[in-house]
């Protein structure tokens, strides 16, 4: 079986066995369809999936969980596209949804109305309650301003530019862009307009280095934009009285506790924010596996354990 956890920034396959053995991991680039396009998500998705075929030509059932795929007919679209590329030289069956009812799954809620929130290289919030699942304040990174890791970049590089250029306060962040980047903050301008959305992202990692050496500007940049998250939360929570369970999901909650802990701070006292501890694709694994009526138990036992050797 085939899991599949994609994102604004990178997209991750993992094959395995019903016994929980996983057999290959590999990670490509961004598979949003709003980001890339549908022609270049799908692309990429047949890339992955091929690879895997090229291990184990018997793959049962491929479950993706994608970021942008719960905008308009963008799940079935691509899902229509992959059935119609491996129609009849594979049994295998494909499933397309939002990366969302990944953490869902990964937080065990399933069955229980809840909100998930996703902040890694974008931002969304959806509600589930009972089988409806609905959307709140995810339009797009050029629209969005609820605390992203591309919202927490471009502010790094706002206040880095407003330092250089004399008009705004010094801060770190300028200095350790340029022990990073090894280049004038100008020349990584440049690159900001040609890389676009994860480039830009990729700077958040910058602004908590700041914040963690006491400097007052990251420490705004982050303070901002965690209340920013909590203020959606709070907003959406009052439309749906009922949900109190809230994952938290992505990469700015899942590389520190820094900011899940503003966000906790922020939001009303009736609501339970839980930030999932395995990654994503954990969830996506899980789905393919029921795809198969495979018992997820051994798996949920030995999953830990054997994702760890990929770090070596």
């Amino acid at each position: 079986m085939l899991g599949v956890d994609g994102g604004g920034t990178k997209t991750e396959f993992l094959l395995f066995c019903s016994d929980g053995t996983q057999i290959k991991r590999i990670v490509l680039g961004c598979s949003n369809p709003n980001v890339v396009g549908i022609e270049k998500c799908a692309q990429l998705l047949k890339c992955g999936i091929d690879e895997m075929l090229g291990v184990y030509p018997q793959i049962k059932a491929v479950y993706i969980g994608a970021a942008g795929f719960l905008l308009g007919n963008n799940a079935e679209t691509i899902k229509k596209e992959l059935e119609s590329y491996y129609d009849g030289r594979f049994d295998m069956i494909i499933q397309c949804k939002t990366d969302v009812l990944n953490v869902i799954a990964c937080a065990d809620l399933q069955k229980t109305d809840c909100m998930a929130v996703i902040c890694g290289t974008g931002f969304s919030v959806v509600i589930k309650e009972k089988d409806i699942i609905k959307t709140s304040a995810g339009w797009g990174y050029l629209v969005n301003k609820w605390g992203s890791g591309f919202d927490v970049g471009r502010d790094g590089l706002y206040y880095a530019l407003m330092d250089t250029e004399g008009i705004g306060e010094t801060t770190l962040i300028t200095e350790i862009i340029k022990d990073n980047y090894g280049e004038d903050i100008y020349a990584v301008l440049r690159d900001v307009y040609s890389k676009g959305q994860s480039y830009v992202a990729g700077f958040a990692k910058i602004v908590f280095e700041a914040y963690l050496k006491g400097d007052v500007t990251a420490k705004k940049i982050i303070e901002d934009n965690a209340a920013c998250v909590a203020k959606i939360i709070n907003q959406v929570s009052k439309i749906h009285p009922n949900i109190t369970q809230i994952v938290l999901s992505g990469g700015l909650f899942a590389n520190s506790t820094i900011y899940a802990d503003l966000v906790k701070k922020n939001i009303a006292g009736n609501l339970v924010a839980t930030v999932i501890e395995f990654p994503q694709i954990y969830g996506a694994c899980l789905e393919s596996a029921r795809m198969c009526g495979v018992n997820t138990k051994i798996i949920k036992e030995n999953f830990v354990e054997e994702y760890r050797k990929w770090d070596k």
